[in-house]
């Protein structure tokens, strides 16, 4: 389907870099080669819902049906120079006897790629909107919103980079980042608060030796950040991967970083690790590191094993120390792959932060571990996630374990479903929310009627304990159909 001036300056209307898109476009112009680059697909839908606790509520039990209303467009763009998506979701959700929660709510985003200058000078944009509802809680079985307590987020991202190779014997990539988030209005809370707007600076650089060398390969970046709420982040860091054999080998790393925000002491000194990474198989890694950052141990790992052609074994732990909002911003480079091709599958939702908090730097630490069997055209999962969140201006933790078990599979060719149970812990949990468990099955089916047609259903129940013995369970049944055109 073409798509005129007009119609794509409709989607990227919200995009305050839209002169990225116009940059490219005229240059594919100059070129005459913009032509049938832009294709349409709206999905249209209607879901219907029956649960047993439609306010989630450990004393207001009271059942309900939920009819849902959807219309989704998808947008795609893709020439010599240019590559885009967008997506646009709209949903109106029709409560049977709750009449007070019935609401219609909207997200979309769109993502894009522009070459200005062939393999050199690239420039990245996203802009994402979405209305985030703080009741009932985001692990209530029905998944549903229920439109009170409610703020609306937008934000936008802006990225130009260069890529180029230094006199044969290194590649460089410079990439400097300018991004806003903005929320609309106050969130009630424990106290009135208002989720500041935030705008992101920041200036990274990388160069590395790559596979040049079959005996080692040394790595340089360089990094620099700053928010308008007064943090900045400054850090030079050198690695040094040494090959002692071909599938093993040493590294170290040393550097210095800066980190300060009007919330506590700055943070500087000297960051180092020291590791070692293992390569066997055509697509098994391991590596391990042990340093110091910021005045602490710091533990690094990452693993992704084909223990035989059946299973495999992956794992990372991460540890960071950033603003919340600055979450939503900086991650702009994993909406490509390695060839740096946009991937348009899954968009790059951000986290949603917490509205109790406001303006507040955290130290997340996350380990991630998971054991995939394929046995023919099924699929199981176990996974096991550990989320350990510190609050330095409240000197205190925020934490969560979980474990859950997944399988797929596909029946037929147009047929397939999906089991999933998970458990997850919380505890020493802040801000007024108690400890709790909360235990969840999930049974789900999808059917490809035929190209454009796709019926889904399922069954959840869900059961949420915590102190005092005030528990929240549900039972929820689904069933709907997306009509694509």
């Amino acid at each position: 389907m073409r798509l005129g001036a007009k119609d794509l300056r409709r989607l990227v209307r919200y995009l305050p870099a839209a002169m990225v898109g116009a940059l490219a476009v005229a240059a594919e112009l100059s070129t005459n080669a913009l032509a049938n680059i832009v294709q349409l697909k709206p999905i249209f839908g209607i879901e219907q819902v029956f649960t047993d606790n439609v306010l989630a509520s450990s004393s207001d039990r009271d059942a309900d049906g939920i009819t849902i209303l959807s219309a989704r467009l998808e947008a795609t763009m893709q020439t010599s120079r240019i590559q885009a998506a967008a997506e646009i979701n709209a949903f109106y959700d029709e409560f049977w006897a709750t009449n007070t929660l019935d609401n219609f709510n909207a997200n979309g985003f769109v993502v894009a790629r522009a070459e200005v200058l062939e393999r050199i000078f690239f420039i990245d944009a996203v802009v994402e909107k979405q209305d985030v509802y703080l009741s009932p809680t985001d692990a209530s079985a029905t998944g549903l919103t229920t439109g009170q307590g409610t703020l609306q987020q937008k934000s936008y991202r802006v990225s130009p980079f260069v890529t180029t190779e230094v006199f044969g014997l290194a590649d460089l990539l410079v990439r400097g980042t300018y991004g806003q988030v903005q929320f609309d209005k106050p969130i009630v809370g424990v106290t009135t608060t208002l989720l500041s707007d935030i705008t992101v600076k920041h200036v990274g650089g990388r160069i590395t030796t790559g596979e040049r060398s079959s005996l080692y390969e040394l790595i340089g970046t360089a990094e620099y950040l700053e928010t308008d709420l007064g943090f900045e982040q400054r850090n030079v860091v050198g690695s040094a991967y040494v090959h002692l054999t071909p599938g093993f080998s040493a590294l170290g790393r040393i550097g210095y970083e800066r980190i300060s925000d009007p919330i506590f002491t700055t943070i500087r000194g000297t960051v180092w690790s020291l590791g070692a990474r293992y390569r066997f198989g055509a697509d098994s890694v391991i590596q391990v590191e042990y340093g110091r950052r910021y005045n602490d141990n710091t533990y690094l790992g990452e693993m992704s094993i084909a223990l035989t052609p059946r299973v495999r074994l992956t794992g990372a732990y991460t540890d960071a120390l950033t603003p919340i909002q600055l979450t939503l911003v900086r991650a702009l480079t994993e909406l490509f792959n390695e060839e740096g091709n946009l991937d348009i599958t899954v968009p790059n939702t951000p986290p949603i932060p917490d509205p109790l908090i406001v303006d507040t730097i955290v130290r997340d630490r996350e380990m991630r571990l998971a054991a995939t069997y394929t046995h023919g055209l099924q699929v199981y999962t176990l996974a096991l996630e550990h989320f350990d969140r510190f609050y330095p201006s409240l000197i205190d933790n925020e934490k969560s374990i979980g474990v859950s078990f997944t399988l797929e599979e596909q029946l037929s060719r147009r047929l397939s479903y999906l089991l999933h149970m998970q458990f997850q812990d919380q505890y020493d949990v802040i801000l007024t929310r108690p400890p709790s468990q909360i235990y969840r099955t999930e049974l789900s089916f999808f059917y490809q009627y035929n190209e454009d047609v796709a019926i889904t259903g399922g069954y959840a129940w869900r059961l949420e304990e915590t102190v005092g013995d005030i528990d929240v369970h549900e039972n929820v049944i689904r069933l709907g159909m997306t009509q694509a055109f």
